[in-house]
């Protein structure tokens, strides 16, 4: 039997942790040995000690899931962790995850961003969840973040394995109707839609070929299409759009038909999630932020084309959406700091919802339900940005998620709103 030294284990661990600053912190030279307070000599010699025992391959991690596992005080922000998640309680939050966030010196250097981040924090949670193999349906929801990671899943295939019995994954976001301008400037938003996701997490995984669903429909009715009708003409055209959506094979497949009583048919896919990833919207100096915000090209630009049906509300429903409360919303349904549903019939919040097509709070309530009586993952919120935090703060209020992966500037106003910062 081989008795390591002192030195010895400290050496190894210090390895693992260069390993990890340099894949998923994205250090490099002296920021790397500044931020591990090791001399750049050292940094380099254990980045090179990382690579030779394959923990670092072209920069991706690649640390043994149970060896990462004892790295978690060194690499998280555990303070943040243990403070939040003790005052907020188990019962309420599963686990909770917080990546130090970018330093205000560091944003514009080569770094990566919160969002990247985040979404390597989330990949690595997941990676570890998927190698239990108890997910037997997987709903993916839309954005950035989630975008890194599944990004970061590919890159680590290998390290999942077989399933036993291959999960659905599932998108369970529409696309954002999004102007010509728009795609101009985020060329890559067709890559971070739900449909697209969903089916790269499932080549990731390795059960492309079991299940495969496009979920090529509107996330929401644009305001457009009900724009200068009376109250029944809007009832009337709304309930016209559902019907025409509902009829769409893989929105059937996914949602099901409406019910009177709002109910999901039994057979639909997502009453049968055992785990969703999920991002969040929230708020920017007051203000709805978000996807769903993306929908307008800005001031001053050349006509919009004609076709173009607009976004899910006008700039004056928007303002009274925030004076109501808003401070987000959760896979497309706008949410106050106390509620995700049950809107007053007469408030603007409840009537911009009924434009939402797709999941509602109620699904994401039901995967949380489900993953206390099982070993699933249940609904993962992957999130960064203080602005988020209200919203985060009602989502977990009202039981929506199981897990939170954020950074240390959401933690820390989650941390602020709760009065114990």
């Amino acid at each position: 039997m081989t008795i390591k030294s002192r030195f010895s284990v400290e050496r190894d661990l210090e390895v693992l942790l260069v390993a990890y600053d340099y894949c998923v912190l994205g250090l490099r030279g002296e920021r790397l040995a500044k931020h591990r307070q090791i001399s750049p000599a050292t940094a380099a010699r254990r980045i090179q000690q990382a690579k030779q025992l394959g923990y670092i391959r072209e920069a991706v991690l690649n640390i043994p899931p149970d060896e990462l596992q004892s790295l978690n005080p060194h690499i998280y922000r555990a303070d943040l962790m243990e403070t939040v998640h003790n005052y907020i309680g188990r019962e309420h939050l599963r686990n909770l995850i917080v990546v130090p966030s970018v330093l205000a010196g560091d944003s514009d250097r080569n770094t990566l961003t919160n969002k990247e981040r985040v979404g390597r924090a989330a990949a690595v949670r997941l990676i570890n969840l998927f190698t239990k193999n108890t997910s037997l349906s997987i709903g993916v929801s839309a954005g950035r973040t989630l975008a890194v990671m599944v990004d970061e899943i590919q890159q680590n295939s290998d390290i999942i394995g077989e399933w036993k019995s291959p999960p659905k994954c599932v998108p369970i976001f529409g696309d954002l109707l999004l102007t010509p301008l728009h795609h101009r400037l985020y060329p890559q938003a067709s890559k971070y839609s739900s449909s697209t996701l969903a089916a790269e997490l499932a080549v990731a995984i390795g059960v492309a070929a079991e299940f495969h669903l496009n979920l090529s429909i509107p996330a929401y009715i644009p305001q457009g299409f009900i724009a200068n009708s009376d109250a029944n003409d809007v009832h009337k055209k709304i309930q016209t759009a559902r019907l025409f959506v509902e009829s769409i094979p893989a929105y059937q497949m996914i949602f099901g038909e409406t019910r009177p009583d709002d109910e999901r048919e039994p057979e639909a896919l997502i009453t049968q999630l055992d785990t969703v990833i999920t991002g969040i919207g929230g708020l920017e100096n007051g203000h709805i932020m978000g996807w769903l915000n993306m929908v307008k090209d800005p001031v001053g630009t050349p006509n919009v084309d004609p076709i173009y049906a607009g976004p899910i509300y006008t700039d004056k429903e928007r303002s009274q959406l925030e004076t109501e409360g808003v401070v987000g919303h959760l896979c497309g349904t706008f949410i106050t700091e106390d509620r995700v549903d049950g809107f007053p019939k007469d408030s603007l919040v409840e009537t911009v919802n009924q434009r939402v097509l797709g999941t509602r709070p109620s699904d994401l309530q039901r995967c949380v339900v489900r993953a206390r009586q099982e070993t699933s993952g249940g609904v993962i919120l992957v999130a960064e940005g203080a602005g988020k935090a209200r919203a985060v703060v009602s989502a977990i209020s009202n039981r929506c998620i199981t897990e939170l992966i954020c950074d240390s500037e959401l933690a820390e106003e989650l941390a602020r709103i709760k009065g114990i910062a």
